[in-house]
């Protein structure tokens, strides 16, 4: 079916509705009432104009380089993509680059997604966006830090959470949004420990001094002990001049403290401060819980569960030693073994 041309009258009605808050901003001063004047006057152009052709609904912009659609720009109020709806608008319609309104409006407005969702657009549709990678509309709210859009579509049922090149639960790290890495990590808590390079969403937090990201990710039980991959440091001539270790969340934070001093805020300086102490705080107490209260025999399934983690140790369950730095101790353990467990952990096979 070939695109209908969007009219240039009513592409400015769906713009005079999107901007209609900003047009009733003067000299820094709100005026709700002029907004609602404002938007209920596009309102009124745009069904007319329906009314008139009910094809404009699904008319094209094809003025702009992303081929918009009359929804992709009405989606900045709820009552727009209402009034097209009734028109017959295709809410699942994509612009050139693939992205869908539910897309820009989980970008733009909790109340257009809300809706759209209640008309059946799909919240797992996606598209490759320039860097070639998967986007969706979860990951265009939190990009966009839309916190209580993020929070509503992690609430739906089915909603898809893995394969994002850029981990989300790391973008919401980014974004210091306590409240939805606690709803990612329900929706699926394999993602809790998930780590690109050895880098986990905690070695982020905590080099950033991402201090509610850090408290959330501990309060999970995110396992402190995993080790970002060492990395060579080369100068302009491609010569090798250091090697960095391998490095916990926690040292990894103490080395962004130790070269960033006189090149970095304060404020970010004493935030990664802040973070130390919270790991440190958390390894300290489980430290402590453990000593109080978990018998040694009861240690066989916490260090089985560390070699789940780090495969590539040279010590192995079934030695006669085990040192394990848990997620949860800030000192070694050993346990002496003399023959296997009468229980392992699921899924173990040895």
């Amino acid at each position: 079916m070939p695109k209908l041309d969007m009219p240039k009258e009513f592409l400015e009605a769906l713009l005079e509705v999107a901007n209609a808050r900003l047009n009733s901003t003067i000299n820094g001063t709100f005026d709700e009432e002029k907004e609602h004047s404002n938007r209920d006057a596009g309102h009124a152009k745009l069904r007319n104009m329906l009314q008139q052709n009910p094809a404009l609904a699904n008319s094209v912009d094809t003025n702009y380089n992303h081929e918009t659609t009359a929804l992709h720009w009405g989606i900045y109020h709820p009552d727009t993509v209402k009034l097209l709806h009734e028109f017959g608008v295709d809410i699942h319609a994509r612009n050139s680059h693939g992205a869908t309104p539910l897309m820009h409006a989980a970008r733009e407005s909790l109340g257009a997604t809300v809706l759209l969702v209640a008309l059946g657009a799909d919240i797992n549709a996606e598209y490759k966006d320039i860097a070639k990678e998967k986007t969706t509309a979860l990951s265009e709210a939190m990009k966009s830090r839309k916190q209580s859009t993020v929070s509503y579509l992690l609430s739906r049922p089915g909603i898809d959470v893995r394969g994002f090149a850029f981990p989300l639960l790391n973008q919401l790290v980014i974004n210091d949004d306590a409240k939805n890495i606690k709803a990612l990590v329900a929706v699926d808590n394999s993602l809790l420990n998930e780590h690109i390079y050895g880098r986990t969403a905690l070695h982020q937090a905590a080099e950033f001094g991402k201090i509610h990201a850090v408290a959330a990710l501990l309060e999970l039980g995110i396992d402190t002990t995993i080790r970002k991959n060492g990395w060579e440091k080369k100068d302009n001539n491609g010569n090798v001049t250091s090697v960095i270790p391998p490095m916990t969340a926690k040292e990894l934070a103490q080395a962004t403290l130790a070269d960033s001093q006189g090149s970095t805020s304060q404020q970010r300086m004493q935030a990664i401060r802040e973070s130390i102490a919270l790991i440190e705080a958390h390894e300290q107490k489980i430290h402590e819980e453990i000593s109080n209260h978990v018998p040694v025999a009861d240690l066989t399934n916490v260090i089985f569960g560390y070699y789940e983690h780090h495969p590539d140790s040279n010590s192995s369950p079934s030695n006669v030693s085990v040192i394990k730095r848990s997620a949860s101790f800030t000192n070694e353990i050993r346990e002496e073994r003399t023959q296997p467990p009468t229980t392992r952990p699921r899924g173990r096979s040895v």
